[in-house]
This record gives C-alpha cells, structure tokens and sequence, in this order.
C-alpha cells in the first residue's frame, strides 16, 4: 500500500542478513540494524523496488545508527534507492562493500557521519533533481569516494563538507551537461595509487 510509514528497529547483539525491500509511497525508517553479509552472491542490504517506468517512486529513506558488514570481494552494497522522494543517511558505519550507496535519480539525498573502510567504492549519487549533500564523513575506499552524475540540468548541485575522503578519485563529477551544476568542496581529500597499494 502507499501512504504507509515504516519503522524498522534494531536490537543489540542481533544481526540481519537479510535485505529489506521498499515498495512505492512507503515511508521508511530503519535504525540502528546490524547488517551482515557473509555468503558469495551478490547482495543489497536495502533497497526499494516501485515502479518499473523509472518514475519517482515517492518513497522517502532515513537509515540512522546502521552498521553494514559485506564480505569483502565487493559484491554488497548498503542501500540502493532509484528515483527516491529523499534519502537520508545519518551515522553509520561499514566494511567490506561494493559501495555503500548506489543512488539513481530522485529528489533530495543527504548523507552525514557515515564510515566507509574496507571497500571498493563510497557514495554514488546519480542524477537527482533535488539538492545533494554530503557532510562530517569519512570514506576510505579503493575507488571513488563521492561520485556525482550531474547530467540533470535542474539540480542545484552537492554541497561536501567537513569530509575526510581517501581513494584513488576521492571525488568525482561525471556526466555534466549544464555549466549550472555547482559543486561546494570544503574538507581533506586524500589521492592514492590504487595500482601500488599506496
């Protein structure tokens, strides 16, 4: 049904293996959950379905106080979320991941106090119209730590603040069409020779 509000609890000392799946009009909460996943296959932690015709699916995400462990041969994402109403991510941590978030369009995503380490890639955030930022983390990954698609024309952009970012592309902004997509940049951004181990 859409309209619905979800809370999703976690409790000490239980892990989830699973994946949560999010339907169109859902209203979504999940904290403090213990994520792990250890098998071969291929996996998303969170992610939410809706509506084939790439639409907004009208779902708005708050994950908060999360920890996501993956089995470390890069095959796990966190949340995956396509055309999203907002996203919003607050303190948690992970290891061991393809990356933690794979955003495709939407409105609005903001993301705060997230840990990555361990990881072959952060935070892909992929055209969406509304506002994006990205604030007081600290990602180190093999890959990118924020890549930005900007090939929407009426996106305001990405603000990045108070970041700590170590990768071979510590932040990335691909797939620009409009000079109107502005990028703020305040923080430390760590490059390193991922061919070297450096």
């Amino acid at each position: 049904k859409s309209d619905v509000n979800v809370i999703i609890e976690g409790q000490d000392d239980i892990t989830f293996t699973g994946k949560i799946e999010i339907n169109i009009g859902q209203n979504v909460t999940i904290k403090n959950v213990k994520f792990v996943h250890s098998a071969e296959d291929k996996h998303d932690f969170i992610a939410n379905v809706g509506s084939p015709t790439g639409k907004n699916y009208n779902t708005t995400l708050l994950v908060e106080g999360c920890s996501f462990a993956g089995n470390g041969k890069q095959n796990t994402v966190a949340v995956r979320t396509i055309h999203p109403t907002s996203v919003t991510i607050k303190e948690c941590e992970a290891s061991g991941l393809h990356s933690f978030l794979q955003n495709t369009g939407g409105q609005t995503v903001a993301v705060e106090g997230v840990t990555i380490t361990n990881s072959k890639g952060g935070l892909a955030i992929g055209s969406p119209n509304g506002a994006v930022s990205v604030k007081n983390c600290d990602l180190t990954t093999a890959t990118y730590g924020v890549r930005l698609d900007a090939n929407n024309a009426t996106a305001p952009g990405a603000t990045l603040e108070n970041n700590e970012i170590e990768a071979y592309i510590p932040v990335s902004v691909r797939k620009a069409t409009s000079n109107n997509y502005k990028v703020s940049f305040e923080g430390t951004e760590n490059n390193y020779d991922a061919s070297n181990g450096d």
